[in-house]
């Protein structure tokens, strides 16, 4: 579960191409769903909103990265005598 909020298909937004994930929610979740071209059209009008859309945007990106990391480090064996 989700303690804060996150954005799904942002790579789509940020690599300006078409979403190829499928994402499912839990009963009683809220979400936002933008259409791109309204929020380009929002942009345009409005570029401090863009910066800050941005701004929430790599500070989620950079969270899920940090989060991968750490799920994939893995304690090391001790290492095997030679000889």
């Amino acid at each position: 579960l989700l303690d804060q909020p996150r954005f799904f298909g942002e790579l789509s937004y940020v690599l300006d191409q078409p979403a190829t994930g499928t994402v499912r929610f839990m009963a009683g979740a809220e979400y936002l769903i933008w259409d791109r071209a309204r929020l380009t059209k929002a942009f345009e009008s409005a570029p401090v909103l863009r910066a800050a859309f941005e701004q929430f945007l790599t500070r989620d990106m950079a969270r899920k990265i940090s989060d991968a990391g750490r799920m994939a480090e893995v304690p090391s064996a001790p290492a095997a005598k030679v000889g």
